[in-house]
């Protein structure tokens, strides 16, 4: 659970490694280093529990393998590009009243079939993991308000509609821009509560994905604009903590892939298997941060792991 500490009281002493060498190595060290603090007390997850994934491709990701180790997992997929706090409260707020919007659907037909089953799912109870994408959000120049979808989702759409110059139309009638740590705590609280207000013994596992920007037109580098975009939705899960709301969860997939793989004499992203993308996990990566969720939030681990 979200676990209210006293700095003073309370404190996480910790060294980081000398020597990462093996596999075994880095699971051990992600495991002690990044899991253990934010362990439940008892398993949240079993074969029986059924669990909704609400992201981007990092939760599509999640969903596949704990699907292939045997669990009953819907997932919805928001596109990179729109999925903020904002969308992600709108989007359960929607599922809440029965009252999604088309810009969240995103005209993909899976999302269509899946929301029927996911209100489902929220109102007999289930366990719903929620990966969070960015905090910077587009607003629209002349109302200030912010719009979810500015950017198509497929790129023929984009050269079909005049490519670059498409892409200079919208940027005169929109800026990209950082969103504080605050709205996206609030926004977080109000996921939280649609979800809650559908069943209270609903549980949350929260995590923030490790993929980065795929487009940044801000005051910032793309490089600079990623930073703040993921410090801003990290922080909020801090300000989560402080909060501590019951049946709140947090595992830390942004910590494994971003702070803990880069001291491990491996290669992680753009390999290969991700067809050279090096926007994109390796699955060997993937595979091992599923592996440790399933070791420290998972019924039975020994069972399940070797399905991973």
């Amino acid at each position: 659970m979200l676990r209210k500490r006293d700095k003073l009281s309370d404190p996480l002493i910790m060294r980081f490694p000398e020597r990462i060498q093996s596999s075994e190595d880095f699971i051990n060290f992600a495991f002690q280093k990044a899991c253990v603090p934010y362990m439940p007390r008892n398993p949240l997850v079993g074969l029986e529990t059924r669990l909704v994934t609400v992201g981007s491709c990092f939760s599509a990701n999640v969903a596949k393998y704990l699907s292939q180790a045997g669990f009953d997992v819907t997932n919805f997929s928001m596109s990179e590009r729109i999925f903020t706090t904002f969308a992600l409260n709108d989007f359960l707020s929607g599922v809440r009243d029965g009252n999604v919007s088309e810009d969240l659907i995103d005209d993909i037909e899976e999302n269509r079939q899946a929301l029927e089953n996911i209100r489902s799912l929220l109102t007999e109870g289930c366990t719903i993991i929620l990966t969070l994408g960015l905090s910077m959000c587009w607003f629209d120049t002349d109302t200030g308000e912010l719009v979810h979808s500015v950017i198509p989702r497929r790129t023929q759409e984009i050269e079909s509609r005049g490519g670059n110059e498409f892409l200079l139309e919208i940027l005169a009638k929109h800026e990209m821009r950082p969103t504080s740590i605050e709205d996206n705590t609030e926004n977080l609280l109000g996921a939280i509560n649609a979800i809650k207000v559908l069943n209270p013994n609903n549980k949350v596992i929260l995590t923030v994905s490790p993929v980065p920007l795929h487009f940044c037109a801000s005051d910032y580098p793309i490089l600079t604009g990623d930073f703040i975009s993921k410090s801003t939705l990290r922080l909020a899960v801090a300000e989560l903590e402080k909060l501590a709301p019951e049946n709140v969860y947090y595992f830390p997939s942004f910590e494994i892939a971003k702070w803990a793989a880069p001291h491990f004499p491996g290669h992680f992203w753009g390999t290969p298997a991700t067809d050279g993308d090096p926007r994109h996990l390796d699955p060997q990566l993937i595979r091992l941060i599923i592996q440790l969720f399933v070791r420290g939030y998972v019924d039975d681990p020994n069972s399940i792991l070797p399905k991973i």
